[in-house]
């Protein structure tokens, strides 16, 4: 008996077996032939299908099918090449931190040296409590501005305070000479930090500044 079923002729005979025949009707090839006994099946996908068996497969990782994974050998190297590189971007990190650090103290040194000489050069007279260069360092024969001290200390404000609460340790020469006259006074300055540590250590950091102010 024959039936057509999904585009397809079957030919059926539960003496000899089944067999599959093409949509034109005509007889089955081997590879068309169906199981015995009666029992349906569907062919198996042939290899000359527009879509082969082998396409519905999973197919491999090609980088591991060729065997182009890295060795341990290689990982330890490459590790070994990235720490270097890392501790020497860190200690370019590190340098340019402390360069950093070191210019905004010059900065503000020089900000407060400049600041000294522009409040005394405005009120050159007046007392201005324990302001950083006093009026009889202005007119004294040119020499260290504190009597009995080389150094002291002062704040952002200029005054003259405690070495623990600080912001510099202020050398200071003022007073007049032969070239300027009695009129003008010579002011040399160095401020360092931290006020702490002596001036010449190697950890403090300095400032310096001279000029004429007039003292009357």
């Amino acid at each position: 008996m024959s039936r057509r079923f999904a585009g397809f002729n079957i030919v059926s005979s539960f003496a000899f077996g089944c067999y599959a025949g093409d949509s034109e009707g005509g007889l089955p090839s081997d590879r068309d032939k169906i199981s015995l006994n009666g029992v349906w099946q569907i062919s198996p996908i042939q290899s000359d299908s527009k879509f082969p068996a082998s396409s519905l497969l999973p197919s491999s990782d090609p980088i591991l099918k060729s065997g182009n994974a890295f060795s341990l050998i290689e990982v330890v190297i490459a590790l070994g090449i990235f720490s270097f590189a890392a501790v020497a971007i860190l200690g370019l990190f590190a340098v340019g931190l402390k360069s950093s650090k070191e210019s905004e103290g010059e900065i503000q040194a020089a900000s407060t040296a400049s600041m000294l000489i522009e409040v005394r050069k405005a009120a050159p007279t007046a007392g201005l409590g324990n302001f950083a260069i006093s009026t009889n360092a202005l007119t004294q024969a040119y020499g260290p501005a504190y009597a009995g001290n080389a150094t002291n200390y002062i704040g952002l404000d200029g005054q003259i305070t405690d070495s623990t609460v600080a912001t510099y340790r202020i050398t200071c020469q003022a007073g007049t000479n032969a070239m300027t006259g009695p009129g003008v006074s010579q002011i040399y300055l160095m401020l360092s930090w931290p006020p702490q540590a002596a001036v010449n250590a190697d950890n403090a950091s300095r400032y310096e500044l001279i000029t004429q102010i007039p003292n009357r």
